[in-house]
């Protein structure tokens, strides 16, 4: 009895474990993050809350959230509702069905498409690559870091190298390819670098401890003076005295 027991303690074990496998799981988070099955309850979120299938994300004004499943990675910027759901039991395949805001993704390299982005005026497909998608009332744009991102909108449909940006309004109105501005990922080539200051405490916005913070005090803190901040005295300062300042005196400026 006790070995049937066992087994069966391990069976459950072994299918919960899978289950948390197949979603991704809030890595760092700031406050001002909120999760909804239905759109109308919400309640925050924490790090190392698991993100139920087909549940809406929801971040405020000068918030941001990491989720992480394996060595993936979606960043939810400011002001950004979207929904993230899994293919069951095993998750391989995302799609992520985004109203409003900015998204950055990071996914791995397969043979296979397994991840999507869904909005209001088109769909972005791909195998593997560093992307953004962001969505106003009237288009969507989908930038590409790193790979190639196919974008339909309609009854087009178009393939988006790195350092390009497609961009649709309407559906039908067609998509635009241009040249994607430089941003601090595409110009230093760091097209993980946003994401490693999350991950780490080298964050901006109140997400965790540590230094080189934007605008804090000392480790993890916003709007005074501290070690490597942004808009502050100290070593490493923006727009401060001490060395490797840009802007103030020093070594380095």
């Amino acid at each position: 009895m006790r070995g049937s027991m066992f087994v069966l303690s391990l069976i459950f074990a072994l299918f919960a474990n899978a289950a948390i496998a197949a979603n991704w799981i809030v890595e760092r988070t700031t406050t001002d993050v909120t999760i909804s099955e239905d759109g109308k309850s919400w309640r925050a979120v924490s790090n190392g809350t698991v993100v139920p299938n087909a549940h809406w994300i929801r971040t405020g004004p000068r918030a941001r959230v990491l989720l992480s499943k394996g060595a993936e990675r979606i960043l939810y910027r400011a002001n950004t509702l979207a929904a993230i759901s899994v293919s069951l039991p095993k998750g391989q395949k995302t799609r992520v069905t985004q109203r409003t805001g900015s998204i950055l993704l990071a996914v791995k390299k397969r043979r296979t498409q397994h991840t999507s982005v869904v909005t209001p005026h088109l769909a972005a497909v791909v195998k593997g690559t560093v992307f953004e998608v962001s969505v106003s009332k009237s288009k969507s744009d989908v930038r590409v870091d790193r790979g190639l991102v196919e974008v339909s909108s309609g009854d087009e449909t178009v393939d988006v190298p790195r350092g390009k940006k497609a961009a649709a309004g309407q559906i039908g109105s067609g998509v635009s390819i241009s040249e994607a501005e430089e941003t601090s990922l595409t110009s230093t080539g760091l097209v993980g670098l946003e994401l490693a200051a999350i991950k780490s405490n080298n964050n901006a916005g109140g997400i965790g401890n540590g230094n080189s913070n934007a605008g804090g005090n000392g480790n993890g803190n916003a709007g005074g003076n501290g070690n490597s901040n942004a808009g502050g005295n100290g070593n490493g300062n923006a727009g401060g005295n001490g060395n490797g300042n840009a802007g103030g005196n020093g070594n380095g400026n």
